[in-house]
Order: structure tokens, then C-alpha cells, then sequence
């Protein structure tokens, strides 16, 4: 896979997660996976995680806390 399909498989997992979360996060993790690559276990770790947080979001605050 090329430099630019990595990417962009990356985007597309990072906006499988819920919106709030992607607010928070979303700049912090494209950055990281810039920094250290995307491998087939970390694919796998954020589809998987993707999926914990929506089974989770429901318990998310009405207004997260960015301080």
C-alpha cells in the first residue's frame, strides 16, 4: 500500500468514530499515524476502536471538556 493509500485509510477509520470523539481526537491520532505509520494491527486497533466508542457514547458528556 502507498504512502497516500495509508493516509487515507486512516482518515476513512478516524471517521468511523462519533463525532465528539473525532472533535477531541481526530488531529491528535492523523498526526501520530504520521509519525509512526499504519500497519495492518494499527488498522485493525482503530476499527476496533472505533467500535468501543460508539458502544460507549451514550456516556460521553452532553459537553466535553477541552481545558
Amino acid at each position: 500500500m502507498t504512502m497516500p493509500d495509508r493516509h487515507r485509510l486512516a482518515r476513512r477509520l478516524v471517521r468511523l468514530y462519533p463525532r465528539r470523539w473525532r472533535e477531541r481526537y481526530e488531529v491528535e491520532i492523523l498526526a501520530l499515524i504520521e509519525d509512526t505509520g499504519l500497519d495492518r494491527r494499527r488498522a485493525m486497533n482503530l476499527l476496533l476502536g472505533a467500535g468501543r466508542e460508539w458502544a460507549n457514547v451514550s456516556q460521553w458528556p452532553d459537553e466535553v471538556g477541552f481545558s
